[in-house]
């Protein structure tokens, strides 16, 4: 099975490692590229494109919304989930309005994610066994 390209667009460096490592924990999934605006990700859309893009919903200058809009006009293929540090009910609607495939609070990103993802694609992605020392 050909692993999903993902493309994490946040501008939380913790967040962006913690999720690196989380992703990477499955065999199937090709953490490709992580961008930390809005106007990055859409520079980097083109040279790697991802199934997948992970956007956080609150960033300075291009938001996540703003993002979401102009990838899903260019790329109509591409899978989003937007993600909020608040709660999920607070941006789900705008977020899906415009143009995100599904919503997530980070607060739920380790739970929920893999179901998520296994969801929009209609697939499973195994989790790789823990590492023995």
């Amino acid at each position: 099975m050909e692993a999903l390209k993902i493309l994490l667009v946040d501008d939380n460096v913790k967040f962006i490692n913690s999720a690196v490592r989380y992703l990477n924990s499955s065999l199937n999934f090709e953490l490709i590229s992580w961008a930390e605006s809005g106007e990055d990700a859409l520079q980097k859309l083109d040279d790697f494109e991802p199934n997948l893009i992970i956007m956080d919903i609150s960033m300075k200058g291009l938001n996540g919304l703003e993002t979401t809009k102009k990838i899903r006009k260019a790329h109509p293929n591409i899978k989003i989930i937007v993600l909020t540090i608040g709660k999920e009910g607070e941006y789900r609607g705008e977020a899906i309005a415009a143009g995100a495939n599904d919503f997530l609070s980070k607060s739920d990103f380790g739970p929920l994610l893999f179901g998520k993802i296994e969801s929009l694609f209609g697939k499973s992605f195994s989790k790789k066994s823990p590492q023995k020392e």
